[in-house]
């Protein structure tokens, strides 16, 4: 996994890189919660799981609506196992974890660039009390062999 930051066209930092493709940051909290083990812990599975289970969507070759809806089901499908295994907290998912990929996180430019950004909110500590990250994916550019297909 390379460590480096990618940048957007305006030069703002994406985070590290956990794949050639694939990005996250932690954006910040709701509530000012501190960093316990519980952040630590969920931090690191969301890392890993963003690292191998979201690299497909770079394949991809349109990054429009029905794209960001399979990677938001995606994405709360894997959080919705966190929660259930206890990892998040909350009575109800929308208490434990909520999830956007859409045009208010995206840019036109994003957009227009081949970038899917995805907002994420954990609670790991206290229900609705959520850790945001800003998950970054940049779609390989057409080949002429895949242009062809």
């Amino acid at each position: 996994m390379e460590q480096t930051a990618m940048q957007d066209s305006h030069g703002s930092r994406w985070g590290s890189f956990l794949t050639k493709y694939v990005s996250i940051e932690e954006i910040g909290t709701e509530h000012g919660g501190g960093a316990g083990g519980e952040i630590h812990t969920a931090r690191t599975l969301i890392k890993n799981w963003c690292a191998t289970e979201l690299q497909w969507v770079s394949d991809q070759t349109t990054n429009a609506p029905k794209l960001w809806r399979q990677v938001i089901r995606h994405v709360r499908g894997y959080l919705g196992v966190l929660w259930v295994m206890g990892a998040l907290r909350g009575e109800r998912s929308k208490e434990a974890f909520c999830v956007q990929c859409d045009e208010s996180v995206m840019t036109d430019a994003d957009i227009r660039e081949g970038r899917i950004v995805c907002q994420v909110g954990i609670a790991p500590q206290k229900p609705s009390e959520f850790v945001f990250y800003r998950i970054r994916i940049r779609m390989q550019p057409l080949q002429k062999s895949r242009a062809a297909a």
